[in-house]
């Protein structure tokens, strides 16, 4: 169930704002401030190397600072296991490269099975081949397609239901 609250009063790092917050079922997160507060503020000049937002409220220059004392460390399965027993949210970031993988780095076995596949691997330059026939479903006449929501509720909500 989602709910509304009108002029919440918010100090971001000693800068009074009077928001609209939305009660959403997210884990691990205090607040999100989205593309509605970032309108509210109009121009703002952010420095990224920084991490530096300035902009003007209340007819003041006023700049929000963001953190960055300590880079990402990878945290051991122990470290992990302690947060989520004290009832933490945990979350896991898998980045993927999409730079190819050098070739000396590879196993003789995958560069065997590259090698032999090579046609149907390499990277597409064209739009398919048109066919003479085409997949369709027909649909009964008169029918129109179903357009609904696959689940009324969301997964962490369903799974429970279903409990």
């Amino acid at each position: 169930m989602s709910r509304k609250f009108e002029k919440v009063q918010v100090l971001l790092q000693g800068i009074p704002f009077s928001l609209t917050l939305y009660s959403l079922p997210l884990a691990g997160l205090n607040i999100v401030l989205g593309v509605q507060w970032l309108q509210m503020l109009g121009s703002v000049i952010c420095n990224w190397r920084n991490l530096t937002m300035n902009f003007y409220w209340d007819n003041m220059a006023r700049q929000l600072q963001g953190f960055c004392d300590q880079p990402i460390q990878v945290a051991s399965l122990k470290e992990i296991s302690k947060e989520f027993r004290q009832g933490h949210s945990v979350f896991a970031i898998c980045p993927q490269s999409t730079m190819h993988e050098p070739e000396e780095s590879q196993s003789p076995s995958m560069r065997q099975i590259l090698d032999k596949y090579t046609k149907i691997l390499k990277e597409p330059m064209q739009l398919p081949p048109k066919h003479e026939i085409n997949h369709n479903i027909p649909l009964k006449e008169g029918i129109e397609p179903v357009n609904i929501r696959p689940f009324r509720y969301a997964y962490f909500q369903k799974v429970e239901i279903e409990k």
